[in-house]
């Protein structure tokens, strides 16, 4: 920055973690072509670099703010915005996001297909992104303590196909808030929806609630699953999502009994990632064609079950199994000669001639 600096006309994205006094003429006059900001809006300084970009931007990923300049931001308008990202937002209370204008931003941005907000927002915000963002595709929303049926509008959005429910962050008054899922979220069907993910703690009531906004979803990965019903819930997605190509679970180093967990009653599924098993001995024999497996305790002994329990298996992943051994591994792929095994950094192929 000590002198002139060249026009980068092929930059396209940037991530920056805070600028400088002397770096607004920069962003004035050096970047003609970029569509793509990954920065915080802290500053008057940052927030005049957001207001200058606004006109060019489609994905815009505001990553950390306050109260005061998040407001301001959301009076910017990117009239080419597809991709747009709320980080953390610092306040003293929650009802500060509450009143900032979020109702007013999202009849600005209709061309939004992929949304993702970090931070609790009340039901007016969510009506006003399905009424006014109809081609939204993805969507990611963080809730706090939920109102009856705050998530009734997304009906509207006829294109929906992702929809992930992120893990709270949100602090304010030296407190952590966490999420009621007990609340019924959604009224009516979501029929576009095919992908849910979760990093909160589904309930019973949401997931029964789940299957009625969405029985016809093709992935589920629950990520965080620290709670005592885990099983009756894993029991209750492999009876009732029938229509699953890909579920992820966290067994929480549960011990499930033999015939609690039918991953092979979803007929369709292809795809399973089991986290934190206590091993693979319950797992029934089923059509799954590409498996994750991260848990520590899985040993040498597990791995001569796999070939049996997962006979069309062309895809094996292990992450954070440090018990098992390479000879192990090559054993084992000498078993499934068809399948493609990652084991830390190696990779075994397919032997084209077994």
């Amino acid at each position: 920055m000590n002198g002139p600096f060249p026009v980068l006309a092929k930059l396209k994205c940037l991530k920056l973690s805070g600028i400088a006094n002397n770096q607004l003429d920069f962003f004035r006059t050096n970047v003609p072509n970029l569509h793509s900001l990954y920065m915080s809006c802290e500053t008057n300084r940052e927030l005049e670099v957001w207001r200058h970009l606004s006109g060019q931007l489609k994905l815009a990923h505001m990553c950390l703010s306050n109260s005061t300049y998040f407001s301001h931001f959301l009076e910017l308008t990117f009239p080419h915005l597809v991709d747009f990202a709320i980080g953390q937002i610092f306040c003293r209370t929650t009802d500060e996001i509450a009143s900032s204008r979020g109702n007013d931003f999202f009849p600005r941005h209709s061309l939004l297909r992929r949304l993702s907000v970090s931070v609790p927002i009340p039901v007016q915000w969510i009506r006003s992104i399905s009424c006014h963002c109809p081609g939204l595709t993805s969507l990611s929303l963080t809730l706090v303590n939920p109102e009856e049926g705050i998530l009734a509008s997304l009906v509207l959005l006829t294109k929906l196909r992702h929809l992930l429910f992120l893990k709270s962050e949100f602090i304010y008054e030296n407190r952590s808030e966490y999420t009621n899922m007990h609340t019924k979220l959604f009224r009516g069907t979501i029929k576009s929806l095919e992908s849910v993910e979760l990093e909160i703690h589904p309930s019973r009531n949401f997931l029964e609630n789940l299957l009625e906004a969405a029985s016809q979803l093709k992935r589920l990965d629950i990520k965080l699953t620290f709670y005592d019903s885990l099983l009756l819930d894993v029991e209750f997605i492999c009876e009732n999502f029938s229509c699953l190509r890909r579920l992820e679970v966290d067994m929480c180093n549960q011990t499930p009994a033999d015939d609690s967990v039918r991953f092979d009653k979803l007929e369709h599924l292809e795809e399973l990632t089991i986290c934190n098993a206590l091993g693979i001995s319950y797992i029934h024999r089923n059509n799954v064609r590409c498996l994750k497996i991260c848990f520590h305790l899985i040993n040498n002994e597990d791995l001569g079950q796999i070939a049996e329990k997962f006979p069309l298996l062309k895809r094996l992943t292990f992450e954070f199994c440090s018990w098992l051994s390479v000879s192990g591994i090559i054993q084992l792929h000498k078993m499934i000669p068809s399948c493609t095994i990652d084991y830390g950094s190696q990779r075994f192929y397919p032997d084209v001639y077994p």
